[in-house]
């Protein structure tokens, strides 16, 4: 009898994690589908090109990353990590910080959650 309820508890939460991710995918697919119809992804290119030598945090729908921003050409962004370059499509960008440094040039305590 109590295998049954973990049973349907665990059947519960899967469901509730996969309509989460199904709701997360259908903004990001509005995100993208507005992008296209306007020039946004061009006004992207712009603002992101001066983050390039510059380490940077980007936040995408799902994950976040740090690194070195290489260079940007038609909606692709390369980012040099400590593992190696990655490539990051400029529609699932949300947001692109600077690496936040205290008073004294070192990095902040945001590094702990991003390397290891």
């Amino acid at each position: 009898m109590n295998w049954v309820i973990w049973y349907l508890l665990f059947v519960v939460l899967l469901a509730v994690f996969a309509q989460r991710r199904r709701r997360m995918q259908q903004i990001m697919h509005k995100r993208m589908m507005k992008k296209r119809l306007g020039k946004e992804v061009q006004n992207m290119n712009e603002l992101m090109k001066k983050f390039i030598g510059v380490e940077v945090i980007i936040y995408t729908g799902f994950s976040s990353m740090s690194g070195t921003l290489v260079r940007i050409e038609e909606g692709w962004a390369e980012i040099e990590t400590r593992t190696g370059s990655e490539l990051i499509n400029l529609d699932y960008i949300s947001r692109i910080q600077e690496y936040p440094r205290s008073k004294k040039g070192k990095k902040s305590s945001v590094q702990t959650f991003f390397e290891g």
